[in-house]
């Protein structure tokens, strides 16, 4: 059996590398692949539809591609070149934006080499711009065919490509595009495979929607017990926003994860492609992978900053670790070999079986992308292709939950204002009214309202006063004022003002400031006085950041122009962010897991009563000199620390005598730190004085379990003595797993928390079981 799989895989192997003869003499076919990940060399070679399905097919009758076709696409042509006489031939490209031109030494594709390419565009008749885009003489023998290929990569505005030569064949003392006396078509090509999606019959009676997948193979979803396989192309990525550093460790070491995700999204690829709209944002992918060939298989991974890719031997998300490929730092979306630990070798997957893949993506700063490209036995050899949805599974034993109210995509054009509600399910509000569902009809959705951009030099674009005129606020003079009135009490926040910016007279613009604020408009008090910098005039003008309101509550904002020596005045916009306040005593989440029984003030303001304590588990904590993002770090006497609190995180140090912040600690702006001294909490009555969370809590507990009053919501705490693997499941009373939540390595000792929503789980009574190197905890919870 081991000698037949060789010889059948050998086959298949062949059947991907027939060669191609000569065609049509005097007309070539222009191939097109629309949409590509990103509009770089390496991403046509990464479509799995490249080069067999392209998406545009046109003749053309010369080495010329259409001009002015599509954005972000990839286009090829091939064919043979051959000439009458024998010379020394001298080839140019011209092309925008990447170009690449491949000429063989016979007529054997094997055999090509780049002889002339472009990095970066030309104009159509630009043939001198770069050094690269002329080739070296080359022989060609008369009546010989040679075959070639013109790769042209376009990203956005105008595109084109052509070769160009000199010859005495044709003119050898001008650039003369290669015309159809000259260039020959390919034949000889494989038979076309039936479309994907084709209703096919894989001969196999246990398996069901059979459908081809565009590679000749009929794959059919086989059968399982499995109930975490889910629905068949399906690719679900939890997103986890503003969890600081760009270490798969600070994702791993963050409460909110894998429980609590920010929001969710539906990928077409086992990839992001790149991006640079967000910093500090963490992936989460789990799916199945079911393959349509039984044989060997390689996969590799790319992106930025550090990301993993799991595949379980078998269906088995607790054998995951059998096969897994790493980037440590960073790489460009294509860039398969800057690590040798990027690829696997070939693993051996049969066809009827399903297997457990995972994906953790971290990025810090810069681009978001990642991706996981594979090597089969039926897509190009030697070329890695981006996996596509159809050989996916979703994972549906996931706990993960997203909080009510954040936005999300339904998917349904139909409906505005998505949110995630109670039941963790993305909805929207379906249209209404006559015509509702009609299919021109345009439903946006309009996100919550962020700080805009540029603000152009139009003097519509900008308010002026040239007359003045009494002021709302009987304790100002006449004068040139604006009031906004919001139509209800706001808490006002954080401001940005753009200042008058007409291109000509910007010197217009409010100088000297006075704001005041009223509920009424009739009792006014002052914010304060300020001097606002002019604008530039430009057309791109950012303005710059105002008065913060610091939450004063407000239905009316008047500001007035305290300057003289123009006889107009005016601005250009002002932003405030605004909180509609709601009644005082009202639950809501500040985002400290410090703190319980968290409410809006009188003031608007969602604050929380703190719970931290000294629990005494050790006593001396050394935290090194690594990112630290969230938790409470505690002792009985001593805490060092070298290391830096990120941003948009909570981190406490408390010990019962000493707190050493060493050479190199830093606290990043915008981060929640605080340190205390305490003593340890190991009396009754000290416990007694502690919240509900607390209760729960005795000296040197390892696992705790701590819920949240009138929510799903369960704080898992654990403790860990040292740095190491930390395994932390979700059991039945029977003991069989429901759900793991991590299995990861930390870099760090300490007191961490892993906070989930049990709304996924059936009532009952569960166990947590936490697993590390120095054995295992129990702790039970309840699910109502």
């Amino acid at each position: 059996m081991k000698y037949l799989y060789i010889l059948l895989f050998a086959l298949t192997f062949t059947a991907g590398k027939s060669q191609i003869c000569v065609g049509e003499a005097g007309v070539l076919e222009w191939h097109c692949w629309q949409n590509l990940f990103d509009n770089e060399e390496g991403e046509l070679y990464a479509e799995e539809d490249y080069p067999l399905r392209p998406d545009v097919v046109q003749n053309i009758y010369r080495i010329q591609s259409p001009i002015n076709f599509d954005n972000v696409m990839g286009s090829r042509i091939q064919g043979f070149i051959s000439v009458t006489q024998t010379d020394d031939v001298t080839f140019n490209v011209t092309g925008d934006d990447d170009v690449r031109f491949y000429l063989s030494t016979d007529d054997n594709p094997d055999n090509k080499i780049l002889q002339a390419y472009i990095d970066g565009y030309t104009g159509i008749e630009e043939h001198d711009k770069y050094p690269e885009q002329t080739s070296s003489a080359i022989t060609l023998t008369a009546g010989e065919f040679y075959y070639f290929e013109l790769i042209n990569i376009e990203g956005n505005g105008g595109d084109h490509v052509t070769l160009w030569w000199q010859t005495i064949n044709d003119n050898p003392t001008e650039w003369r595009v290669v015309r159809s006396d000259f260039i020959y078509g390919v034949d000889c090509l494989d038979p076309v495979c039936p479309d994907r999606g084709t209703a096919c019959d894989d001969g196999d009676a246990t398996t069901t929607d059979d459908m081809e997948d565009g590679f000749c193979n009929c794959h059919g979803t086989p059968e399982t017990t499995n109930s975490c396989v889910g629905e068949k192309s399906l690719i679900n990525m939890y997103v986890y926003d503003t969890i600081p550093g760009g270490d798969l460790n600070d994702l791993y070491a963050h409460p909110t994860f894998p429980g609590i995700p920010t929001t969710s999204k539906t990928l077409h690829h086992l990839s992001e492609p790149w991006s640079n709209e967000v910093d500090n944002v963490g992936h989460l992918i789990q799916a199945f992978i079911n393959v349509p060939v039984t044989g060997n298989y390689k996969f590799n991974i790319t992106g930025n900053n550090e990301c993993i890719f799991f595949i379980s031997s078998d269906e088995t998300p607790e054998n995951k670790q059998a096969h897994q490929i790493v980037v440590t730092g960073s790489t460009d979306p294509t860039e398969h070999d800057k690590y040798l630990w990027q690829s696997t070798s070939n693993l051996y997957l049969e066809k009827e079986k399903y297997y457990y893949i995972e994906l953790n993506h971290k990025e810090g700063t810069y681009s978001e992308h990642f991706a996981v490209f594979w090597q089969t036995p039926f897509t190009e050899p030697d070329s890695w292709k981006r996996i596509p949805e159809f050989y996916l599974y979703d994972y549906e034993c996931e706990i993960a939950c997203i909080p009510e109210g954040n936005i999300c995509d339904d998917g349904d054009p139909f409906t505005n204002n998505d949110q995630y509600d109670a039941f963790c399910d993305c909805v929207g509000t379906p249209c209404s009214g006559p015509n509702c569902n009609d299919p021109i009809a345009s439903y946006s959705y309009y996100p919550k309202c962020d700080l805009t951009d540029q603000l152009d030099n139009r003097t519509d674009n900008n308010w002026l006063s040239c007359a003045e005129s009494a002021s709302p606020n009987s304790a100002r003079a006449d004068g040139h004022w604006i009031m906004y009135d919001f139509n209800q009490v706001f808490a006002m926040q954080e401001s940005q003002v753009w200042n008058y910016n007409a291109i000509n007279g910007f010197e217009q613009g409010f100088e000297e400031v006075a704001i005041d604020y009223s509920e009424d408009g009739v009792t006014w008090t002052n914010l304060g006085l300020y001097n606002w910098p002019l604008s530039d005039g430009s057309s791109e003008y950012s303005g710059f950041v105002g008065p913060d309101f610091n939450n004063v509550e407000a239905r009316f904002i008047l500001i007035t122009s305290l300057s003289t020596g123009q006889a107009c005045r005016g601005f250009g916009k002002i932003l405030i962010n605004a909180v509609k306040c709601t009644d005082a005593g009202t639950p809501c989440d500040d985002g400290n897991p410090f703190t319980v029984n968290d409410v809006i003030t009188e003031t608007c303001i969602c604050e929380g009563t703190n719970t931290a304590f000294n629990d005494c588990a050790v006593d001396v904590l050394s935290l090194g000199d690594t990112l630290i993002v969230s938790d409470a770090h505690t002792a009985s006497q001593l805490v060092t620390s070298q290391n830096t609190i990120g941003n948009n995180g909570y981190v406490m140090y408390i010990s019962g005598n000493k707190i050493d912040l060493e050479p190199g600690f830093e606290v990043v702006l915008g981060s929640n730190f605080e340190a205390f001294v305490e003593q340890c909490s190991t009396t009754d009555a000290q416990d007694e004085e502690n919240n509900e969370f607390n209760k729960r809590k005795k000296p040197n507990d390892i696992l705790k379990v701590l819920p949240v009053p009138d929510t799903d919501k369960q704080i898992i705490e654990f403790y860990l003595e040292d740095p190491g693997q930390v395994k932390i499941d979700i059991v039945g009373l029977d003991s069989k797993e429901v759900i793991n939540i991590i299995d990861l390595e930390f870099i760090n000792s300490g007191i961490f928390q892993k906070h989930i929503r049990t709304f996924k789980l059936e009532p009952g009574v569960y166990n947590v079981l936490y697993t590390t190197t120095k054995g295992k905890e129990l702790e039970r919870f309840t699910v109502e």
